[in-house]
């Protein structure tokens, strides 16, 4: 412990000390009693001092369902036509966003292209990236596939550090790997999300199996989310459907 976060330390163990001797004064004593040094020693007890130290460094933590989602392709939307990207960017985003809050989700943040949000419940959270997709889908009918803005969803269930209105964690950084292996407008989500879910809502997964992802020590079983019922071509298109 550094110099001035002993001394904090200290001054809360004191300050602790002190309200312990006020509630040992006798009743009526009042602002009049008279306390020598030898009648009520202040002493920082090493026990006083590591409740103090577990005070300061304490961390708050919850569990949580994440979702995060990203641009496919951001960069060459916006390096074909810039105000136009911004245009439809902004326009997605207030889909999106009221669809997380239509799901009793919050809006934790946004790095220009992507979102994450999270849900006390899973089931929502999975609802929520269904809808967004279905919507965003819609809206991207019109225009040609080159033009099209189509975001990646990724879902996971974890442990979460809260850090004002902020979450860290693990449990985040998995969701943002899950994103990155699905397909643009696809969703991906944990094993431990698809446990909770299974039929609820009424959705079709591919068993994409367990995948090692960045800065993820231990391998994550992927499970794919098939929009319209059918396994998609592609990498995985080998996996098997499940409920």
């Amino acid at each position: 412990m550094a110099c001035g976060e002993f001394l904090i330390t200290c001054f809360i163990a004191v300050g602790w000390q002190k309200l312990n001797l006020r509630r040992q004064l006798p009743r009526g004593a009042g602002k009049s009693a008279q306390c020598s040094a030898e009648q009520f020693p202040i002493v920082i007890r090493d026990s006083t001092i590591i409740e103090a130290r577990r005070t300061i460094n304490a961390v708050e933590r919850k569990l949580t369902a994440i979702l995060y989602a990203d641009i496919h392709g951001y960069s060459r939307l916006m390096g074909h036509d810039e105000e136009a990207t911004v245009g439809t960017l902004n326009s997605y985003r207030n889909i999106i966003d009221s669809l997380i809050a239509g799901h009793h989700g919050r809006f934790v943040g946004s790095a220009g292209d992507s979102v994450l949000a999270e849900f006390a419940s899973v089931v929502e959270a999975v609802q929520c990236a269904a809808d967004i997709q279905a919507s965003l889908n819609e809206q991207n009918s019109g225009w040609p596939p080159d033009r099209r803005m189509e975001f990646r969803i990724g879902i996971n269930l974890g442990d979460v550090i809260i850090d004002g209105a902020q979450i860290y964690g693990d449990g985040v950084n998995i969701a943002a790997r899950l994103e990155s292996l699905a397909g643009p407008g696809g969703i991906c989500v944990s094993d431990v999300v698809h446990g909770q879910v299974r039929t609820k809502p009424a959705l079709r997964y591919q068993d994409l199996g367990k995948q090692h992802v960045k800065n993820i020590a231990e391998p994550v079983r992927v499970l794919r989310v098939l929009m319209d019922g059918t396994i998609p071509a592609g990498p995985f298109a080998s996996g098997k459907a499940l409920h």
